[in-house]
């Protein structure tokens, strides 16, 4: 009789022991097939293109959507003759997507790619009328920081 109550104990050992892995590996596949899942929609998301913010500083200087404004390490100053600004952002937008949105969103607001300069960060150089707009990105980790730079146009003259 002793050894029977012992054979069941073992046996009621081995259920449950068999049940917690069993219930460990199913919620184990549970969370591997929903970090794919997110995988892949974060995937889509990235493929798209970038859609304009109507959270700008600038009326003609557009932002992309998704980025968050760094107030305490920006500022801009405008007045009736001039606009100077530094506007920070961080969001999660790849640089090649950034530099994308920008060449083909800057025109529409009549700005003129001057160059891009690529070296690890990205700089692209816009000119107007008699403004420079040096927008900057740094990928760090997950998050790209977005540097918006806005001033006057040097006049430089031939001999300069």
């Amino acid at each position: 009789m002793r050894v029977l109550k012992e054979q069941i104990r073992i046996q009621n050992l081995f259920i449950l022991i068999t049940a917690f892995y069993v219930l460990f590996f199913l919620t184990s596949c549970a969370t591997i097939s929903r970090q794919k899942e997110i995988g892949l929609e974060s995937k889509t998301v990235e493929q798209k293109k970038l859609e304009i913010s109507l959270d700008f500083k600038f009326e003609d200087i557009p932002l992309p959507s998704g980025f968050k404004f760094n107030k305490q390490e920006s500022f801009i100053f405008q007045s009736d003759f001039t606009r100077v600004g530094l506007l920070k952002y961080t969001g999660k937008a790849s640089a090649d997507k950034i530099v994308d949105f920008y060449r083909e969103q800057m025109p529409l607001h009549n700005w003129d790619l001057v160059n891009i300069v690529e070296y690890g960060k990205v700089i692209l150089n816009f000119e107007k009328s008699k403004e420079s707009c040096i927008i900057s990105l740094e990928p760090i980790m997950t998050k790209t920081i977005l540097i918006i730079s806005l001033g006057p146009r040097a006049n430089l003259t031939k001999g300069d």
